[in-house]
């Protein structure tokens, strides 16, 4: 009899291990695809993180870039017109002195300095002209960037988007689940009476409620106020202070600088000075102040193209090194002359 009992025992328990047996597989089985839909999900997403952290660089070294090359380009714009203030009050001087001399080798000289500071001035025109328009590219570009960026951008959220839709996709059933159902019967009526039950308790609150619609409130420490007009006000001008300083790197110079403008009053009056002598000299004292006024503004403006050189950038940099050497001729032709001038009253 116990032999017997014994023998039931143990066929029971190794049916046991039997029914188990199946359902742990089952649901390892069910976690496996759950884990790999995870994985995945985070794979997409550090893909994600990576690719929009290499365009927060890209874009970060974009605008340090463009940031330079503005606060460069600024400079030049502003030493070149610096010189062709420069150019113009020795044009209008000499233009003005040629018609107060008859003396030849004078009016060899101012025509020489005419031609040659008239070719300097457009050659600054002409670059100025190329600034604007190399500008006019460069902001073109950074603006097809963005707008490529941005497209990238939404494709790879629309594919990140379509792609946990799949993750989120319920899973099929395994036949196993059925299988299961039918070696713990008792387990599905339990669940089943649950069901029952909880749908009845349901039904029964749903009946004790008054009659109307209900409505969900929030309450106010939730919901997300709009800053005040101060305060707004206040980032508005924070973001215009900084736009004109990445914009130009200098603040408030969109323009040439104000000193730029007190250099040309400044030229403008000597000039008018300078001629205003003229008209109260006459025959060789008035030669002698042309070339002299001439050998003293050249000696200036070689000394300030020697130092605005070192402070252009590219192209400019270049054309102010081959004008300060023809300057330098000017001036040596003025030194020249000048010692001519100086023994023709004594062989008279």
């Amino acid at each position: 009899m116990l032999k017997t009992s014994l023998t039931l025992f143990s066929c029971a328990a190794l049916g046991s291990l039997f029914v188990i047996s199946p359902i742990s597989a089952q649901n390892t089985d069910e976690k496996r695809p759950a884990a790999e839909a995870q994985a995945d999900q985070n794979k997409s997403k550090a893909e994600q993180d990576r690719s929009e952290q290499g365009k927060k660089q890209q874009r970060t070294a974009d605008a340090h870039n463009n940031k330079r090359a503005q606060a460069d380009q600024s400079m030049n714009d502003q030493i070149a017109n610096w010189l062709m203030i420069d150019q113009q009050a020795t044009l209008k001087f000499a233009e003005n002195a040629m018609q107060k001399t008859e003396d030849p080798d004078v009016q060899e000289l101012l025509k020489t300095v005419i031609e040659d500071h008239q070719n300097f001035a457009e050659s600054l025109s002409s670059m100025e002209s190329a600034s604007k328009q190399g500008a006019e590219h460069h902001q073109k570009g950074n603006q097809d960037r963005n707008a490529n960026n941005k497209d990238d951008a939404q494709a790879q959220q629309t594919a990140a988007n379509k792609k946990q839709g799949e993750q989120n996709k319920p899973l099929p059933k395994d036949e196993d689940e059925d299988n299961s159902r039918d070696i713990r019967p008792e387990i599905a009526d339990a669940d089943a009476d649950a069901v029952s039950q909880t749908e009845a308790q349901a039904a029964a609150i749903e009946r004790a409620k008054p009659t109307g619609k209900s409505q969900i409130t929030v309450p106010p420490q939730a919901r997300i106020q709009p800053p005040s007009s101060d305060e707004a006000k206040q980032q508005d001008g924070h973001q215009e202070d900084k736009g004109d300083v990445h914009e130009t790197g200098y603040r408030g110079a969109k323009t040439s600088s104000p000193w730029v403008g007190i250099h040309d009053e400044i030229s403008q009056k000597l000039v008018s000075h300078s001629l205003k002598d003229l008209e109260q000299r006459e025959g060789h004292d008035r030669n002698a102040a042309i070339v002299g006024m001439l050998l003293a503004s050249h000696l200036e403006e070689e000394a300030t193209m020697a130092v605005l050189e070192k402070h252009a950038d590219g192209e400019l940099q270049q054309k102010i090194a081959d004008a300060r050497k023809i300057v330098s001729q000017h001036r040596q032709s003025a030194e020249s002359l000048m010692e001519t001038l100086k023994e023709e009253p004594a062989n008279k």
